[in-house]
């Protein structure tokens, strides 16, 4: 298992692939999250390799201090020689990722999620959403929520384009983000999705709202289907949990709970 620290930037996509590439498994942190917490995620998934930035290098070790920490940038890879070992075969029941929850009872839980898991509810879900080959998606949650990976794997899965913002650019100018990327999907939650006048994203066909309560006033701005004009979409339709099927796995280091 092996910790991801980043902030936002095109090598955590790089570095979620290269695990997943060696047949390892992943977990997402963030570098703005608490070190006490990054400790025990490090400790609880055991960690012997954690995968950070040039810029969080220091943390990354502290993070598993056992661990050998690697850092992803372009400095590192031109340094690098080709490689020459063959990749291994991942079964489909291997462990793709573990995502951390908060934790209602004041100890964390790690969602395991096999790559069958995820396969079987991401190619639905790319379908469901409307990727399709002319998406540009931004990358904009942040890694300490769990939709972040849909936004990364159900892009490439398609042979989509990805554009990630930096955190500053997040904060200070999202608005210049989706014009200058020219995005065409995103999602974020509502309060952030208010400072935007949808008339100034023309290209932006698709907008995901979640993570908090949609208000009238939010949908209203969104209410007609960009794929048929004469429809509108079914504001507040009723959400389903899927608590059984090849979807759904199990925590990590809590026995007797799925």
């Amino acid at each position: 298992m092996v910790p991801l620290c980043f902030e936002k930037s095109m090598w955590t996509v790089v570095a979620v692939l290269a695990v997943m590439e060696a047949g390892g498994a992943f977990t997402l942190t963030h570098p703005s999250q608490p070190e006490a917490r990054l400790q025990m995620i490090g400790l609880d998934v055991g960690a012997k390799v954690v995968l950070t930035s040039g810029s969080h290098a220091l943390l990354g070790s502290r993070v598993a201090p056992t661990a050998k920490v690697h850092v992803a940038s372009r400095e590192t890879f031109d340094g690098e020689p080709s490689p020459i070992n063959s990749l291994p075969s991942v079964p489909a029941s291997t462990t793709m990722y573990i995502f951390s929850t908060s934790g209602s009872t004041g100890k964390r839980k790690g969602v395991v999620i096999s790559h069958t898991n995820y396969t079987s509810g991401a190619l639905p879900l790319s379908v469901e959403v409307d990727y399709d080959e002319g998406s540009r998606v931004l990358d904009f949650v942040s890694y300490t929520f769990d939709v972040i990976i849909d936004f990364m794997m159900c892009t490439l899965i398609l042979g989509d384009c990805t554009y990630v913002s930096s955190d500053e650019a997040r904060i200070d100018d999202f608005s210049g983000v989706i014009r200058s990327m020219n995005v065409n999907m995103a999602h974020m939650t509502p309060s952030v999705a208010r400072v935007l006048e949808p008339h100034n994203f023309p290209q932006l066909k698709i907008l995901g709202l979640g993570g908090e309560a949609v208000l009238a006033r939010d949908a209203a701005n969104g209410i007609v289907d960009v794929a048929e004009h004469n429809c509108l979409v079914p504001i507040g339709a009723v959400g389903e949990l899927l608590v059984e099927g090849p979807v759904v796995d199990h925590y990590s280091f809590i026995e007797n709970l799925t």
